[in-house]
């Protein structure tokens, strides 16, 4: 599995110096017979595929890893039973002493005592933070079914991360394609100012001016590498390779249309309640919380999720037509661009045609076919967005 990185640090340490000259290798989180010998086999290779995202990030995502052990070695039920017995308590004694300071009022003359304002205060405030603390007891309080929860919510929102990243990378890969074509246009402008001035036909001003739009390119064109790179050596560490690894990042593949036929928000919405992490944790929540305030709060936060939740099934439905609408119109310009740049070709062909004119005409078109490949690229990740919201997360 070359390019792979160990993700366990301290086997890291021991390496030796013949070790180290050959390629690392990250550890699954699964067991090997999790999975067959040709699922392993795709896992293992140094092929980075789409459709491998979700298993690449369960086996070898560092943060997912970590996520993991934290859970499989966090502290026990009895662990968290037991801190809010002692918070509760705590909270008992706070309002017990509300309630002597209450008693003390009426030693020091009632409400007509000069000592009423204060004590009164100090009570209410004891009663204050009793609630609060009692309120914080529950909250607090985690078994390990609900910290199984966070586990997979962890695990959910690194794939959709990483589905995100790979999406970027090629977005920015089609990006790159228009600004290397748009620099080669303006170098070749430059180069024919250059050859107008020395005929007297323009002046020097022109050129510097023409010379400034070909440096401002190359910048451009650096800051477009240094995004790609940076992109891909993120996509590396998140799918378990090190972030110099050079793993062969396969296209993804077209969008499957029936998938955005099948969306029906009003019966996802009633899915996407039903799966969301955040809803499934707070109910878990209400059910082990023991204190009538700490249930009411609650009650109010998981109706105000819920809430929120069906809104969000509108609002990213929306966003897939709307990508779907820029698809459409971005296929139909790359038609008509297709149309421009045979008919360019041919005038090329029969010498009716300059080359700076032409370089023109194939700027336009690879601008134009970037932008279906783009269109098709955001599409596609508005539906993802969509389906892991029925999924349960929510980004």
């Amino acid at each position: 599995m070359p390019g792979r990185r160990i993700l366990a640090a301290c086997l890291a340490a021991t390496l030796t110096a013949a070790l180290a000259a050959t390629p690392t290798v990250a550890w699954a989180a699964s067991p090997e017979f999790a999975y067959d010998e040709e699922t392993w086999a795709r896992l293992k290779d140094n092929v980075l595929e789409y459709e491998e995202i979700p298993l690449l990030v369960k086996e070898y995502n560092p943060s997912y890893q970590n996520a993991l052990e934290t859970y499989q070695d966090d502290k026990t039920t009895d662990d968290a039973e037991q801190i809010r017995e002692d918070m509760m308590e705590s909270a008992a004694d706070l309002y017990d002493q509300a309630g002597d300071l209450e008693d003390t009022i009426e030693d020091y003359g009632g409400e007509l005592g000069p000592m009423y304002a204060s004590l009164s205060y100090n009570a209410s405030l004891l009663r204050a933070n009793s609630l609060q603390l009692e309120i914080q007891a529950d909250s607090s309080y985690t078994d390990s079914k609900m910290q199984k929860v966070q586990v997979d919510k962890t695990l959910s929102s690194l794939t959709s991360t990483v589905q995100t990243l790979m999406n970027t990378y090629f977005q920015l890969l089609e990006n790159q394609k228009v600004l290397e074509k748009s620099y080669e246009l303006l170098k070749a402008s430059y180069e024919s100012t250059e050859r107008r001035m020395a005929a007297q036909m323009t002046t020097q001003v022109d050129v510097l001016n023409a010379k400034k739009e070909v440096q401002a390119m190359e910048g451009n064109l650096i800051q477009m590498q240094s995004s790609i790179d940076s992109t891909r050596q993120n996509l590396c560490l998140m799918t378990g390779w090190d972030y110099n690894g050079q793993p062969e990042i396969q296209e993804i593949p077209a969008l499957d249309m029936s998938r955005i036929a099948a969306m029906n928000p009003e019966t996802d919405k009633q899915t996407a309640v039903k799966n969301n992490y955040d809803l499934i944790y707070g109910g878990m929540a209400y059910e082990n919380m023991v204190s009538g305030s700490s249930k009411e709060n609650q009650a109010r936060t998981n109706a105000e999720k819920e809430q929120s939740i069906r809104s969000s099934i509108d609002s990213l439905y929306r966003a897939v037509l709307q990508k779907q609408t820029e698809w459409e119109s971005a296929e139909a310009a790359y038609t008509t661009a297709v149309a421009n740049m045979s008919a360019a070709d041919r005038k090329m062909q029969l010498g009716m045609l300059g080359n700076l004119e032409y370089l023109q005409q194939q700027s336009a078109y690879v601008q134009a076919e970037a932008n279906v490949k783009i269109a098709r690229l955001a599409l596609l990740q508005a539906v993802e967005i969509y389906e892991w919201a029925v999924k349960g997360y929510i980004a």
